[in-house]
């Protein structure tokens, strides 16, 4: 064999994770790297394809829509936002306080100067956003945990974990429906890209350059989304982990103030956060924490050996000041030194008790461990093993790097997010997100695993450094795991992006699966009743018409019809949502007090509900009977003892109504057995309702029929052959003779027995048009059954 033959020989990667090191390795990995991107757009662009691109899912996206088409219009001119009177009446809303402003500002500059030479307008650009943003993170995180652990492999892996695990996925990251987490999360994937660098670096003035900008990147994030906190957490974890992994010293306190100096910019220059969060809020951990650094590093030249305390740093030292920190903090939160937004408060497990208006968002509510396992599981449990190994190869090295200490702060933000994730429903895409992440490290730090092998020919003997057999299986079966599940969440993501159609086109209805006689059918409730009521309001009522709702569609009445609201989804104001909450659950003189109170104009002000309901057409004589859509749960089977309650909107949500105008206790989660709750009963079994429109005791239903968010319902029903505007597949309601407002008695096997509701009338609150539309209709010739979304619209008299 020649010379040139052996040498090549010799140069031939031996393994697979060989072959990653080499040139031909990166290239293919950059390449599966753009093929997971590509793909996860496309499901994530499936929405649009389907439903379009010019109305928006969800509800705060279109508090972005109207931020980013004023931006569009009138630049950026900041004053035209800090009293803006089409919020918040009769206050008034200061979005430059109340608002993260830099997302729209963003979009508003890409439309104008990008997008619109290919013809997309604001709200197009806008509802594509979420497309782009996870693209921008799925390639980000590939390129910064292969800096981070040296393996394209490991990068890969925290891609396709971002891409596909529905935890991340399903939380407002595909078209249609653009979120702040989405965006906030693309800019952390670009800015850890540089952390890495930084960190890894070993010239000084490149690192520190790296670790800059990575800390404008993430700081960045402060002008679209509250989620710099998270920096300000991982900033604070190095900083307390690193003496831990290499002993203090000056060359890495320099390191870790240019990161947090990059951060701290943005931050002081936002408007929402401002020099405020780093004296009385989370950021202040940050100064602390590089003073408490810097004073560990020169411990040896401080004499404090006078005081009795050591000269030299001691983990000992290091872990009081933790435990001194920690409590110092808990009793600043406590005395209100500090301040924490409710959210906060929650993922950390501390009840609010200032406020039940937290206690009562869907959002904020706790998880169980089964949702979490079934969002990202995999992850977890592949992160739980990159722990335990990345905990003894630095125990085993002893002295660690600050790219190591990046490792570690990752993980435990990993672990605290799962803590907040059980606590709080809200942080299942950040939980999620970071265990991609620590789920791509895992797989490179078992690559760190290697071992000295000798080679012995002839007399020459040579050393060399290979990966370790059984780190090498070890990665091969954890990889297996995270690929296999996210192929099988693929698929499902796939599946589930069919039938996202706009919260406004659907009325917040769930798709419905049917039985057909070719088999079940899943039908998307599309529908205009919502469409239609907000384009009447836009239409038929005076320019400064007041127009009361719960908050949750406050955006959609402000941004499409440009009427003024009390409250939308960023009302900070508890007092003006408990006055909301007291006129919609009160009767109806207390509503008109209430809205005396808030200065609202008789004849000048709507009230505006919606709800799901079900109904039966008779054919034959035009009679219709329509009850609210109801849920049945059984409570206790063998003592046949059931629980139902009522509406998929407003009746939905009226427990929460009634928890925060103080109607029922507000500590209690649950609906049932209150003074709103009626029973009824059929041959021994008990039906517990919620709102107890029928059965007994009579009082707890005058206290439903009484109040006025079920009686303009009610009275709606009653009213629609006068006040019935009939849209898309409920044109056929127009040949009715009568409609009977109905509750539901009990149920058998066959099905809900209905029971009529007479509604307690109402003189100082008149309907003036209620929309009806059917994403459903089945005939079976005698009757038509069908699902009508139905939006109230009264307008109060004095």
């Amino acid at each position: 064999m020649s010379k040139a033959s052996k040498k090549e020989q010799k140069s031939m990667p031996k393994s697979f994770m060989e072959l990653l090191d080499k040139k031909l390795g990166t290239i293919l990995s950059i390449v599966f790297a753009i093929l997971i991107t590509a793909i996860t757009v496309y499901i994530r662009l499936i929405p649009a394809k389907l439903y379009g691109i010019s109305v928006l899912n969800g509800n705060d996206p279109w508090i972005l829509y109207w931020l980013s088409n004023y931006f569009y219009h009138n630049g950026f001119n900041l004053a035209g936002l800090t009293d803006v009177k089409l919020f918040w009446y009769p206050w008034g809303r200061n979005f430059l306080k109340t608002e993260y402003i830099g997302g729209a500002m963003l979009i508003a500059f890409i439309t104008k100067h990008v997008t619109s030479k290919f013809g997309l307008d604001v709200i197009q650009t806008l509802a594509l956003q979420p497309v782009f943003m996870a693209g921008l993170s799925t390639i980000s995180l590939f390129f910064a945990i292969w800096k981070l652990t040296n393996s394209r492999l490991a990068g890969l892996i925290s891609s396709f974990a971002f891409a596909f695990y529905p935890g991340a996925f399903l939380f407002k990251a595909f078209a249609d429906y653009p979120g702040k987490t989405n965006a906030g999360l693309a800019f952390f994937s670009l800015a850890f890209l540089f952390f890495a660098l930084g960190y890894k670096s070993f010239k000084r003035i490149r690192s520190l350059i790296y670790l800059f900008v990575g800390g404008l990147i993430a700081g960045a994030v402060s002008w679209m989304w509250g989620g710099y906190d998270y920096i300000t957490l991982l900033i604070s974890l190095i900083l307390i982990l690193d003496p831990f992994i290499s002993k203090p010293n000056f060359n890495n306190w320099i390191k870790h103030l240019f990161l947090s100096i990059g951060f701290a910019i943005p931050v002081i220059l936002s408007p929402a956060a401002g020099l405020h969060y780093f004296t009385k809020s989370l950021g202040l951990a940050i100064p602390i924490l590089l003073v408490v650094y810097l004073i560990e590093s020169y411990l040896d030249k401080i004499p404090l050996n006078k005081i009795g305390i050591t000269k030299s740093f001691s983990y000992k030292v290091h872990i009081w000041i933790i435990i001194a920190g920690i409590a110092i903090i808990g009793a600043a939160i406590y005395s209100d030194i500090l301040s924490f937004p409710s959210r906060v408060l929650l993922a950390l497990g501390v009840t609010p008790t200032s406020s039940v208006i937290a206690l009562t968002v869907a959002e904020y509510s706790g998880t169980n461990l089964a949702s979490i396992f079934q969002s990202y599981g995999p992850v977890i449990f592949v992160s739980s093993i990159g722990l335990i190994a990345l905990i003894y190869y630095l125990a085993k090295k002893r002295i660690g790097v600050p790219a190591e200490t990046l490792m570690l702060a990752f993980f435990v933000a990993a672990f605290l997010f799962l803590y907040g994730n059980i606590n709080e429903s809200y942080f299942l895409a950040s939980a999620n997100y970071f265990f991609d992440i620590t789920a791509g490290i895992t797989i490179g730090i078992f690559l760190m695993f290697k071992k000295e092998v000798t080679y012995k020919k002839g007399k020459q003997v040579s050393k060399n450094t290979e990966i370790d057999q059984t780190a090498i299986i070890v990665t091969i079966l954890l990889g297996i795991i995270i690929v296999g599940f996210g192929i099988y969440y693929g698929y499902q993501d796939y599946a589930t992006m069919q039938y996202m159609a706009p919260a406004l086109s659907t009325g917040w209805m769930q798709p419905l699966t049917l039985q057909t006689p070719t088999g079940a059918k899943v039908v998307v409730p599309l529908n205009n009743a919502w469409t239609n009521a907000l384009n009447y309001l836009k239409e038929n009522t005076s320019s400064n018409a007041l127009v009361i709702s719960w908050w949750d569609y406050g955006y959609w009445i402000t941004v499409n019809s440009n009427r003024t609201t009390v409250a939308d989804g960023a009302t900070l104001n508890g007092t003006q949502i408990q006055v909301l909450a007291s006129i919609l659950t009160g009767n109806e003189d207390e509503a008109s007090a209430l809205l005396n109170y808030l200065h609202a104009k008789p004849n000048n002000t709507y009230l505006l509900s919606y709800d799901v309901f079900v109904g039966e057409y008779q054919n034959s004589t035009g009679q219709v009977i329509m009850f609210p859509y109801p849920n049945i749960i059984t409570l206790s089977p063998n003592a046949q003892f059931y629980a139902i309650t009522y509406g998929m909107g407003d009746i939905a949500k009226s427990y929460q109504m009634l928890r925060i105008a103080y109607k029922v206790n507000p500590f209690l989660s649950s609906p049932l057995f209150t003074n709103y709750t009626s029973e009824t009963t059929y041959q021994g079994a008990t039906f517990v309702q919620f709102p107890g429109f029928v059965g007994s005791p009579s009082q707890n239903v005058t206290n439903v029929l009484n109040t006025l968010l079920y009686s303009m319902m009610l009275n709606g029903i009653a009213s629609l052959k006068q006040y019935g505007v009939f849209g898309q597949g409920a044109e056929f309601l127009k040949n009715a003779t009568n409609f009977t407002p109905t509750a539901i008695a009990y149920a058998t096997s066959s099905g809900f027995v209905p029971e009529p509701v007479t509604p307690t009338p109402l003189h100082q609150f008149v309907p003036v048009a209620i929309f009806v539309s059917n994403p459903i209709n089945v005939n079976n010739g005698n009757s038509v059954y069908f699902y009508s979304v139905i939006v109230f619209l009264y307008k109060w008299v004095g």
